[in-house]
Order: structure tokens, then sequence, then C-alpha cells
């Protein structure tokens, strides 16, 4: 009989945003042990083993080698390049701002016409990919002029130097390798998976209830959030049953 996933994300997702929040539990185990007396880390471990016999057994995925560590590794060299790039398109637009026929052209050229709504938005492909039109786009002629209207060299070197920086493309293949879909899954692999995700989800939904003053806090045991942060893929239009912030 055909079981119906219950959750948001591809498996490797639910798992990985499952233990993230977990993570954030344990972080929080203090305050969260004190507004409820079964929540101890003996508790929280026991589902971090679930999670992670689920990674191995199911989907053949060290967890500790997982889709997290390679998305944090990509998500901070991303961030880091986003700011440069911000820098360098707010100066070429003032720089540029009595010409707008040049400006636009070198924002074409750059890879910002296309690309940098979803980039500023802090899509990793997208981001990706103006870093690489960036990088060709990037003539000596034309750094030359940037320089000369006050753009910082190395602010420049440092958005090549990531366009072609190694770690952030093989960091993003892993990533986006790890993120495919599970396939061949049977209904008690999924109903395994579902009880996965239900146990997580209740975590969440009373740990936001003891943080309903601290918006910060309550993100931490949001699933939408942090998958969100995955830059995950929903395999479902409607949300999942989370209260309503």
């Amino acid at each position: 009989m055909s079981i119906t996933r219950i959750y948001q994300g591809k498996d490797v997702e639910m798992l990985t945003t499952c233990n993230i929040m977990i993570d954030n539990a344990i972080a929080d185990l203090p305050f969260l042990s004190s507004k409820r007396s079964t929540w101890t880390i003996e508790f929280f471990t026991g589902i971090k083993t679930r999670i992670s016999n689920a990674f191995q057994n199911y989907l053949g995925i060290d967890p500790k080698a997982g889709v997290h560590a390679a998305t944090e590794v990509v998500e901070k060299l991303c961030n880091d390049a986003l700011i440069d790039l911000s820098e360098v398109k707010t100066q070429i637009g003032e720089d540029y701002k009595s010409n707008r026929l040049r400006r636009d052209e070198i924002l074409k050229a750059l890879g910002y016409a296309t690309f940098w709504k979803r980039a500023s938005k802090k899509d990793q492909e997208a981001i990706a990919e103006l870093l690489s039109h960036f990088a060709t786009g990037l003539t000596e002629e034309l750094k030359t002029e940037f320089t000369a209207t006050g753009i910082a060299t190395e602010t420049l070197d440092r958005i090549v130097a990531a366009a072609k920086d190694e770690t952030v493309q093989q960091a993003n293949v892993k990533q986006e390798t790890l993120k495919g879909d599970s396939k061949d899954i049977s209904a008690e692999v999924v109903t395994e998976f579902n009880g996965i995700y239900s146990q997580t989800i209740s975590i969440g939904k009373i740990a936001t209830s003891f943080h309903r003053g601290d918006p910060l806090m309550r993100e931490k045991f949001s699933y939408s959030k942090i998958l969100k942060n995955l830059n995950a893929a929903p395999r479902k239009d409607e949300k999942e049953g989370e209260n309503k912030k």
C-alpha cells in the first residue's frame, strides 16, 4: 500500500531539518526541561539516534558529513561573497547615476541584471551564477574604470576569487547531490520518515509556545524556516501543520 509523505522537502532535507531542530532543542535544554519534565537529554539524543539511523540505513548517508555540513560551507562562502557583490552594485549605481546607459550596460555584463534579484534573497545557485558572470565580465579595462571611480581593488579581487573557489564548487555539487530525491523508498520507510517528522514537529510546536515572546528562538524550532535556509524545494504546495505565527 502506498504511503504519502506528510512533510515538505525531500527525504534528506526533512531529516536534516529535524536534526537541526533537535540540536537547537539540546542547546536550549536547561530552559526547555524546566518547562517540560520529560524533555531530558536522553529524550533528545534518542531522537537524534533515530534520525541518524534513518540517514544511514535508508538513505546511505553519513549524517555527520551530510547535507547540513555541505550547506554550512556553501552558505558562509556565498554570504561573504554576497556582501562584496552588494557593495559593488551600490557603488556602480551611484557612480554611474548620471550615465544610466553605461550603468545598465555594466550591470548586464557582470550578471547583476539577470541574477541579482534571486541572489539578493540568498539563492545559492543564483549567487554562484552571478559570481561566474562577474568574474568573466570584469575585464582589465572595466576593473581600471572601477578603481578610478573609487571601488576597492581588494573587493573586486575577492569576488573573482570566490567565483573560482573550488570549495564552493565542490561543496555545492555535494549539497545538490545529497538533496536528490530518494528512489525506491518502501512504505515502511516512509512511515518511519513520517514518524520522525511528526515527533519533531510536535516538539517544535511546544517549544515555540514556550518562546512566545522571542521571535528569534521561535525560528529555531520552525520547520519551514529551517527548510527554507537549506534552499529546499517543497514536495507539497500546502504548508505543514505548524502553529500560525
